[in-house]
Parts: structure tokens; C-alpha cells; sequence
């Protein structure tokens, strides 16, 4: 039981700690740009082309496809029940 509890502090203290600095992220948005947009993002996006550019079809199909058929499957299972 202390265990779950010691989780849910911490997971409640996370939680607070990261709306803390998505506020504070929020009032510098120069700080974005400069790491983010110039230095993260194209290393992503070079990775993702890489594994990625030589499939026909956007990977967000896949996963849209993928929720749908979940979803439907789930309803179809709901119902027999």
C-alpha cells in the first residue's frame, strides 16, 4: 500500500514539476527556436526520412488505420457481450 502511494506522489510531483516548465517554456519562446527548431528537430526529421522516405504511404495512415480497426474490434467484442 505504501508503494502505491509513494507512486502517486511522485507521479503527482512530475506531473507539477512539468507543467511548471511547459509554463516556463511557454514565456521563452526564443529558447525553442534556438534548441529545438535549429538543433533537435533536423536530426529527428533526418532519421525519420532515413528509416521512413521510402515508404509510399504516411505513417500516420498506418496509425490511423490501426486505431480504427482497435476501435471497431473493441465495439464488435462490446456488443457480443
Amino acid at each position: 500500500m505504501k508503494q502505491k502511494l509513494r507512486l502517486k506522489v511522485f507521479t503527482a510531483l512530475g506531473l507539477l514539476l512539468l507543467i511548471l516548465f511547459l509554463g516556463w517554456l511557454n514565456t521563452h519562446p526564443d529558447w525553442i527556436e534556438m534548441i529545438y527548431a535549429r538543433k533537435i528537430y533536423p536530426v529527428i526529421g533526418s532519421v525519420f526520412r532515413l528509416l521512413l522516405g521510402k515508404i509510399p504511404f504516411s505513417l500516420g495512415d498506418l496509425l490511423y488505420l490501426g486505431a480504427i480497426a482497435f476501435l471497431l474490434t473493441y465495439l464488435i467484442r462490446f456488443f457480443r457481450q
